[in-house]
């Protein structure tokens, strides 16, 4: 990936408003294509409009290796929306054609540790564009474990989903909490709010730390009260 194709995807990731990043890019040209194509299927998945439909026939002209890319993504997105066992083995069927014509008529010899539908599986992640598969997933599995937190950088913070955050393990919690700037996000009163409650069962006496709190605006701290009217009976946040 080239060092300007990496500068303009992070300026994607990091655009509060897509379609007007969008708006600056030359049309007609790959990365054109490229950003449109990658805006629509993270937002609509399969069910892209007419306009988009066209333009992800007349992109895979391109054969470049975004386009190829893209071309991957939707037929992934297809495969993880599969809604029967069948629907989805003629769909792996077809990737296999498309992309690496593996037979898969013999079963896994036991000493033979990586089986061809493995195979498949890495090619295909590999036929990615390579940076926004590990966003990706780095993104998805933060809320799960925290040494993929760990992983995430800053400036991505504000593209995590702080509900889902909220359900996660007090310690990948904690360790968004300990580096975000907490008044740049209107729903960390509720994420604070969850983090508290879950952090009560086990210990009583607990309360938010204040360095949490000084991070605060004075309208989410307001939220923090509503949502948690044990808070109001800390002086820390009472003198906040």
């Amino acid at each position: 990936m080239e060092e300007n194709q990496i500068n303009q995807l992070e300026s994607f990731i990091l655009a509060p408003k897509k379609e007007d990043f969008l708006k600056k890019l030359i049309s007609g040209t790959d990365s054109s294509y490229y950003f449109t194509l990658l805006h629509a299927l993270n937002t609509y998945g399969l069910n892209l409009s007419q306009e988009c439909e066209k333009a992800l026939e007349n992109y895979k002209k391109f054969n470049s290796s975004r386009s190829n890319g893209i071309k991957a993504r939707y037929h992934l997105i297809e495969l993880n929306e599969a809604k029967t066992e069948k629907e989805k083995a003629s769909l792996i069927k077809n990737l296999n054609k498309i992309y690496f014509n593996l037979d898969f008529s013999h079963q896994k010899p036991q000493h033979v540790v990586t089986s061809n539908l493995e195979i498949v599986q890495k090619k295909v992640g590999n036929a990615l564009d390579e940076s926004i598969l590990q966003i990706d997933q780095y993104i998805e599995s933060a809320y799960k474990k925290l040494k993929h937190m760990e992983k995430v950088s800053k400036n991505l913070f504000p593209y995590l989903d702080l509900k889902r955050l909220a359900q996660s393990k007090a310690k990948i919690i904690e360790f968004f909490l300990e580096r975000a700037e907490l008044g740049e996000y209107p729903e960390a009163p509720s994420l604070l709010n969850s983090y508290f409650q879950n952090k009560r069962k086990s210990h009583k006496n607990y309360w938010i730390p204040e360095k949490y709190l000084e991070l605060m605006t004075l309208d989410q701290m307001k939220a923090l009260g509503s949502l948690c009217p044990a808070m109001l009976k800390n002086k820390n946040f009472v003198a906040e």
